[in-house]
């Protein structure tokens, strides 16, 4: 049923995927909260922003210094989403040169928090179908601030 929908073990039981296969009573699903901050969410999401490595963002946490009290982080993080105080920091803007020019084009860089967090949102939406979001656009690719998800809201029944 996994490779079936190509989800990520530990993020989604096989009951939801056959939930989600059949399709949700009214076409709300009313906890997907509880989803990314799942501890086995959370863990997933830190291990693939930790492959991804990248930099630090404004608060100056490499992903390096992250991993040094990653479970403490995580579990901070967990209490954040779980009690809607998750704020996400500003994105740090860097520059770097266009490929075969002499232009410069920004980049922004998050923080590994949230970097983390925005993982653990994509692992729990990617498996929804997109009529549950109505207009919502590139859920595939999350962005800076889970702007995505918290457009996405109104539809999924639940307040972040």
């Amino acid at each position: 049923m996994w490779k079936l929908h190509k989800a990520e073990r530990g993020v989604w039981s096989e009951k939801m995927l056959r939930t989600l296969a059949r399709g949700v009573k009214g076409g709300k699903w009313f906890s997907l909260i509880d989803k990314v901050y799942a501890d086995g969410t959370l863990s997933l999401a830190w291990e693939k922003a930790r492959s991804n490595a990248g930099g630090c963002g404004v608060d100056c946490v490499s992903v390096g210094h992250f991993a040094k009290d990653s479970e403490a982080r995580l579990l901070a993080v967990k209490e954040h989403l779980r009690s809607g105080t998750y704020q996400p920091k500003p994105v740090k803007r860097a520059w770097i040169a266009k490929a075969g020019s002499k232009q410069k084009r920004p980049l922004g860089i998050p923080t590994v928090t949230d970097r983390v967090v925005q993982q653990a949102a994509r692992l729990a939406l990617e498996l929804c179908p997109a009529e549950m979001f109505g207009s919502v656009m590139g859920l595939g690719r999350m962005s800076s601030d889970l702007l995505s998800l918290s457009s996405a809201r109104n539809k999924i029944g639940y307040r972040l």
